[in-house]
């Protein structure tokens, strides 16, 4: 478990900060050698554009799509 702080300029939309949380989060986890994740966020927007299949079409979707790669690398990801 762990926890982290990174500072971003200029991000004016709280779900793309969500967004790159999750992807910090997933990158963490990934570089600590965790191979069982569970995910935890307070952006349902963010949670369900990574679960959908579906084309994302959000403000966020550079970062969805980047989290929802990261997230194939470990056995187990749950959000």
């Amino acid at each position: 478990m762990g926890s982290g702080f990174k500072w971003h300029n200029l991000i004016r939309s709280v779900v793309i900060a969500e967004a790159i949380a999750v992807l910090h989060g997933l990158q963490f986890a990934l570089d600590l050698g965790f191979t069982n994740v569970i995910l935890e966020s307070d952006s349902k927007p963010v949670i369900q554009n990574i679960q959908q299949t579906s084309e994302d079409y959000s403000e966020s979707r550079p970062f969805t799509w980047n989290a929802k790669n990261l997230a194939r690398n470990f056995s187990s990801c749950r959000f």
